[in-house]
């Protein structure tokens, strides 16, 4: 909120699991996952590593289309090409449209 702007990306990596309250195709879904997390400034060597969780859910009304509301949070500790000794919680809520053509 105060000093310079940064750009950052984030990562998550991990298993979720999904399930399904109807028939696929024209149903309402929940996910829940736990995996690594990390963000990091563009062009620098390391990120900020840490352990994560992901809870959402949505609607799926084809095959092929769904939204989805995911919820994101993690906690990254110090990386190695840091110069301060940075420990960062974190929570992402992501809003997404899928849509899947093959």
């Amino acid at each position: 909120i105060y000093g310079d702007e940064v750009n950052l990306y984030r990562i998550f990596i991990g298993p979720a699991w999904y399930h399904y309250y109807g028939s696929r195709g024209h149903s309402l879904f929940t996910s829940i996952g736990i995996g690594r997390y990390g963000f990091g400034q563009p062009g620098t060597i390391g990120m900020l590593r840490g352990w994560a969780y992901l809870i959402g859910g949505g609607y799926e009304f084809t095959k092929q289309v769904q939204v989805d509301l995911t919820l994101v949070g993690g906690h990254a500790g110090p990386c190695c090409d840091t110069d301060a000794d940075l420990d960062v919680g974190t929570v992402n809520v992501s809003f997404l449209l899928t849509v899947i053509a093959y």
